[in-house]
């Protein structure tokens, strides 16, 4: 009899290990709390004590519990107990096979062979006992199914697909309860990959072409249905077009002074444009840095400040990762001096002694030595001298004004003729007399 328990206990080990392992429900048959079968009577040979009865009292998601009895209505195990992890033999496992264990009992000089197996199918397990009598009848000691419905994780949810490259995919999707890994397939149904994350990176793929995914949840109880397909269009060969665009003719500048002018940088590609510096020649300056995203463009100040009156030429540069284009353009401007208007003024205005009511001539010469064009707006003369003239004197040029002088009384004149201007140094007075 205690060779029939170990028997029947490795087989509950067994098979409840096994199944406790899976993502399964279960059910039982007979109903838990029950024994099975009924133990048969008048043919036990004066050894049914030794034929068994059992009864499972409890199934939960770690354990089981059990009573067997002979059947003479002894009590052999009461609640015995096994737990999910307990060492049993796996060969029960294999879908579609039996495992069976063979031993015999004797009774003084003949023996009785019995047999507790385990069998498996797709759906359920059972732990059977038999006994043979002394007539070659076999009996049913005691037989219990377990049968499960599989119980795959949910449909994953979420299926989204991104474009990372011109070579590369992201996917990614909402986890499903249950899951232990997820299957990658193409919508065509070609397999991509299986793997225990909630995203997946597709790599391998031609520039510019459309992709479509779909993604299934697994687990020991089976595997999912597939999500709705979701595809995406990889990057094409990525292009980063550079042109430079702009008047950069600064024409003349006096020296000290500065002048703008505005550069526009272009990205015809279909990739940012990254710009690192721009580089300028002598008497030029202006530089920016940063993206510009495909199809646009950023217009960069540029500044000519010449230091000398000489002219100023030179290429701008700007410097970036465009994969092509023209990265440079021509600059030029003139540096003129500061200009200058000097007045000078000269001529003999002494006019000597004049009758009264009589007049006398002389010139007054005003000059510009200067570089620039000077204004005179007017000429001021003291008493008893006249003369006037308002106009432009070009640089390095003169201007002769008529002075007269007209005596009204029999006295002595003199002062200070004076000419006004825009002139920016040099003397506008001249003493007449």
């Amino acid at each position: 009899m205690k060779t029939l328990k170990s028997i029947f206990l490795i087989g509950f080990i067994f098979f409840v290990n096994y199944l406790f392992a899976q993502t399964y429900t279960y059910t039982a048959s007979p109903t838990i709390g029950s024994y099975h079968p009924t133990c048969p009577s008048g043919d036990c040979a004066g050894w049914t004590g030794n034929t068994v009865d059992m009864k499972v009292t409890e199934v939960t998601s770690t354990y089981i519990k059990f009573t067997i009895k002979k059947c003479d209505g002894s009590v052999f195990t009461s609640n015995g107990t096994v737990y999910i992890g307990s060492d049993v033999d796996m060969d029960c496992a294999n879908p579609q096979n039996s495992y069976a264990w063979s031993f015999s009992i004797t009774s003084g000089s003949t023996s009785y062979n019995y047999t507790a197996s385990c069998n498996w199918n797709y759906n359920s397990y059972n732990l059977l006992g038999v006994y043979k009598n002394t007539v070659g009848s076999l009996y049913d000691a005691g037989s219990f199914y377990i049968y499960r419905t599989l119980n795959p994780p949910s449909t994953p949810t979420g299926l989204s697909a991104n474009p990372q490259s011109s070579s590369s995919i992201f996917l990614s999707w909402s986890s499903s309860s249950g899951a232990t890994s997820y299957d990658v397939y193409d919508c065509s149904g070609s397999y991509i990959a299986n793997t225990s994350n909630t995203s997946y990176t597709v790599t391998g793929l031609s520039s510019g072409a459309y992709y479509s995914y779909k993604v299934r949840a697994n687990n020991s109880g089976g595997s999912s249905s597939f999500t709705s397909c979701s595809g995406a269009t990889t990057l094409s060969n990525p292009t980063k077009v550079i042109s430079l665009s702009g008047n950069l003719n600064f024409g003349n500048v006096t020296v000290g002074q500065s002048a703008n002018a505005t550069l526009t940088i272009s990205n015809s590609g279909n990739t940012a444009l990254y710009v690192s510096s721009i580089s300028c020649p002598s008497g030029f300056n202006g530089n920016w840095s940063g993206n510009i995203s495909a199809g646009s463009n950023q217009n960069v100040t540029i500044t000519f400040s010449p230091t000398s009156a000489i002219p100023y030429s030179g290429s701008i540069t700007v410097n970036s990762d465009a994969t092509s284009g023209v990265n440079t353009i021509s600059c030029s401007g003139t540096g003129t001096a500061v200009p200058t208007k000097i007045i000078n003024l000269s001529g003999s205005l002494s006019f000597g002694s004049v009758t009264i009511g009589q007049s006398a001539n002389a010139i007054l010469t005003i000059s510009n030595s200067g570089n620039t064009t000077l204004s005179v707006s007017s000429v001021t003369c003291p008493s008893g001298f006249s003369g006037n003239w308002s106009g432009d004197i070009a640089a390095g040029s003169s201007q002769n004004v008529t002075i007269t002088f007209s005596p009204t009384s029999a006295i002595t004149y003199s002062g200070s003729i004076t000419v006004n201007s825009d002139a920016t140094s040099g003397v506008n007075t001249i003493s007449c007399s």
